[in-house]
C-alpha cells in the first residue's frame, strides 16, 4: 500500500519564490533547471500551475533536423497543437515566441529552397491559440535561404 503524504497548504507567494529560486534569473534558463522545473511541477498542483507559467512563457520554434534514422522530427506546429489541446491553459502562459525557420545542413527540406513554415499545416491554428495580448516580444529569424 501506498502512503501520500500531504503538504502542507503554502501560500502562493511563498510557492512562487520557491519555484523562482529554482529557476534563478535567466530568461532562457539551461536544460537542468528546465528539468529541475519539470520535477518540482510534479510535487502539487500549486507548483504545477507556477512551474508552468515560468516552462511556457517562451515558446521556441525550430529549426527542424534529421533523426538518425533519416527520417525528420514532427513539425513544431503539430507538437504545439497537441500540447494545447492536452493542456488549453498552457497558451496563457506564453509571453515571448521566438520563430527559426531556418535550414541547417541537417534539415530535411535542405535540398530544397522551401522551410518548415511552408510545409507546417498546423502552426497557424496552434498560434492563433495564443493570447496576443500577453505577448510582450516576438522574433523571427529566416537563415539559409536563397
Amino acid at each position: 500500500m501506498v502512503h501520500k503524504k500531504n503538504l502542507p497548504h503554502l501560500p502562493e507567494e511563498l510557492l512562487r519564490e520557491i519555484v523562482c529560486n529554482f529557476k534563478g534569473q535567466s530568461h532562457h534558463p539551461p536544460k537542468e533547471t528546465v528539468d529541475r522545473l519539470r520535477t518540482l511541477s510534479l510535487v502539487s498542483p500549486g507548483f504545477r500551475r507556477i512551474c508552468q507559467e515560468h516552462l511556457f512563457s517562451r515558446l521556441e520554434l525550430g529549426p527542424i533536423s534529421l533523426k538518425s534514422d533519416g527520417g525528420h522530427e514532427r513539425l513544431p506546429g503539430s507538437k504545439l497543437l497537441s500540447l494545447f489541446n492536452g493542456s488549453p491553459m498552457l497558451v496563457t502562459f506564453v509571453k515571448h515566441i521566438i520563430i527559426h525557420d531556418s535550414l541547417t545542413r541537417e534539415s530535411w527540406f535542405a535540398s530544397h529552397e522551401y522551410t518548415w513554415l511552408l510545409f507546417d499545416n498546423n502552426i497557424a491554428e496552434a498560434l492563433k491559440r495564443i493570447q496576443l495580448e500577453n505577448i510582450t516580444s516576438f522574433a523571427f529569424y529566416r537563415e539559409g535561404t536563397s
